[in-house]
């Protein structure tokens, strides 16, 4: 995404660009906030009495009171909705428990269980016992080789 400069956004805050252009800064104004920051900063004192001119008196209340109304709108929808939800999952546990997964998956535990411990002890006796005795041969049978090498 190009940017605009700050000479680009002071014209474009005095007016002073063509049609298409003033209109292609607006729409890149929605969706650019390092933009929208230069472009605020060239407001000036004059530019906000001019505003504050065109706004009737009320404005700054009324925007208030259309905020806190739409924020009290979004709590109603929320709470029924999260309510909805725990309902749900609680419907869902019960549906699991009648139906005995629940139990089906506590059985099969203690057999996984007993097949990880052996499992477990074989891989241990296994490797443990020849993998390390065939580390030890095998250096010594290098050192000896080594050393008869060097004899010779």
């Amino acid at each position: 995404m190009s940017h605009y400069s700050s000479a680009d956004w002071r014209l474009f805050s005095r007016g002073g660009l063509e049609r298409a252009r003033r209109f292609r800064m607006q729409q890149h104004l929605l969706k650019c906030d390092s933009c929208l920051q230069d472009y605020l900063s060239t407001i000036g004192e004059r530019e906000e009495e001019m505003a504050a001119l065109l706004l009737p008196p009320e404005f700054e209340n009324s925007l208030g009171n259309f905020i806190t109304q739409k924020r009290q709108e979004a709590n109603r929808i929320r709470r029924p909705r999260l309510l909805f939800n725990y309902a749900a999952a609680a419907l869902i546990t019960l549906a699991l428990i009648a139906g005995g997964v629940f139990d089906t998956v506590t059985a099969a535990i203690p057999v996984l269980l007993k097949e990880t411990r052996s499992f477990s002890r074989m891989i241990n006796e296994t490797a443990a016992v020849s993998w390390s005795d065939e580390l030890v041969e095998t250096a010594t049978q290098q050192i000896d080789r080594f050393f008869s090498t060097e004899e010779d």
